[in-house]
């Protein structure tokens, strides 16, 4: 894998740790351009860690040439295992922010609460509700501060969070006094529900004109359900894992829809995990019947599995080179 590749997504994940604003509270009074300065600060102190060195070290002594999900590169980014939130437990309106590269992925940095205690950073899964959320980001100049709700997975040593819902709060707003809020007169452009509303409903159209579009991801549905599907795990293009459905004749009944055997890229959990260690760190992968539900992204399909049964590969047609 090219090294500047791989650079690109670690960066941004130094940049959350050594940044001294991302961990102010709500009721933090430093300004938003303190708060940008900060930001911008931590990327020069980031790109100064990740700079390649002639010996082909980097800043961190790490090598980053063998990473299969965005973001494991940087070892620092690894909660303490005492801080390592559990695997299905539930963030329930948590404010902080959406932080992201154009290197690609997504972080939430949390704030503190009012006992001063804000969870480690979560790489964010790729879903309609993310696809929301940046939108909200892009009509904004200022900063945006989310209130998050979604379900938590575990997957080496990190957390991710799939986001299930999410409100907004206005740095104006956050500055006034309920009463007066109440009393702003708020035109339908500035209307923060209104637009979230509209976003949401934007996003779901566009991903089901995908899906009826492009025969490239058949299951390009946002929160459609796999059940029992044979196929196989390999590594994909990118180092991660991906799922490979099998057509075979029952599939192919009316509701067979052109691109079923498509793959589809896993998203990192527990579950992941255990797969992998049926079939090891190997090209090859290996073959199972997989259940999860399908997150649609930028006209990308993931799966985040539910359940699976490792297959021998004695008892399917699948060819070990698919």
């Amino acid at each position: 894998m090219d090294r500047a590749r791989t650079l690109a997504s670690p960066l941004l994940f130094l940049a959350l740790l050594v940044s001294p604003a991302l961990g102010q509270g709500a009721a933090d009074t430093t300004s938003e351009e303190e708060i940008l300065d900060g930001a911008e600060r931590a990327d020069r102190v980031g790109r100064g860690a990740l700079e390649v060195r002639p010996d082909g070290t980097t800043g961190m002594g790490e090598d980053l040439s063998d990473w299969a999900i965005p973001a494991l590169a940087v070892p620092d980014f690894r909660p303490r295992a005492s801080d390592l939130i559990r695997e299905g437990a539930v963030v329930n309106q948590r404010q902080g922010r959406l932080v992201g590269s154009t290197g690609g992925g997504h972080v939430f940095v949390f704030d503190e609460d009012e006992n001063g205690f804000a969870p480690a950073p979560m790489i964010v899964m790729p879903s309609v509700r993310l696809m929301e959320m940046e939108r909200v980001l892009s009509t904004r100049d200022s900063v945006v501060t989310f209130l998050i709700t979604g379900e938590v997975f575990v997957y080496k040593g990190r957390n991710y969070l799939n986001p299930e819902r999410f409100s907004t709060l206005a740095i104006e707003q956050e500055k006034q006094d309920e009463a007066a809020a109440q009393q702003t007169q708020v035109r339908g452009g500035d209307d923060v529900e209104g637009l979230i509303d509209s976003l949401r409903a934007q996003a779901e159209h566009e991903e089901a004109q995908a899906s009826r579009g492009t025969a490239r991801r058949g299951f390009a549905r946002d929160g459609e359900l796999i059940v029992s599907k044979l196929g196989r795990m390999r590594r994909s293009t990118l180092g991660g894992w991906e799922f490979v459905p099998e057509n075979d004749a029952d599939d192919m009944g009316p509701g067979a829809r052109a691109g079923d055997d498509a793959p589809l890229t896993l998203l990192p959990c527990r579950l992941l995990e255990s797969m992998e260690q049926h079939i090891g760190d190997t090209d090859r992968g290996g073959v199972f019947v997989l259940s999860g539900t399908v997150h649609a992204y930028a006209g990308e399909s993931y799966l985040l599995p539910t359940m699976y049964r490792l297959v021998r590969e004695t008892e399917t047609g699948l060819a070990s080179g698919r």
